[in-house]
């Protein structure tokens, strides 16, 4: 795969992933401002969405601001992407290396 597919994959996951944060964020906005507390609505007969109230993180932990939440989640987004940016780089290196070495060595 050349460098150029790899670092475009790399923004494709990245900005797919901004959006489903982005696209759970205005869910959670809609259905706070439009539903009542403990209210369903059944979207097919197998799927319901329920507004319950869950004021921490997993098991209901509070340990900081929900906005804080959301920050984190958006800074490690980016942080993946750079950091697969680079290790696409030293891939690419390394297997240019490791080809060259065994191209010298059987021819």
């Amino acid at each position: 795969m050349s460098e150029k597919n790899i670092v475009l994959q790399s923004w494709i996951i990245t900005i797919a992933v901004l959006l489903l944060v982005a696209l759970d964020q205005a869910l959670k906005l809609y259905i706070r401002t439009h539903y009542m507390l403990g209210e369903v609505h059944e979207i097919l007969p197998f799927f319901q969405i329920c507004f319950v109230e869950n004021n921490g993180m997993a098991f209901g932990i509070q340990w900081l601001p929900k906005w804080c939440l959301t920050a984190f989640r958006i800074i490690m987004v980016v942080h993946q992407h750079a950091t697969q940016a680079r290790r696409s780089h030293l891939v690419l290196d390394d297997d240019y290396a490791y080809y060259c070495r065994c191209y010298r060595k059987y021819h």
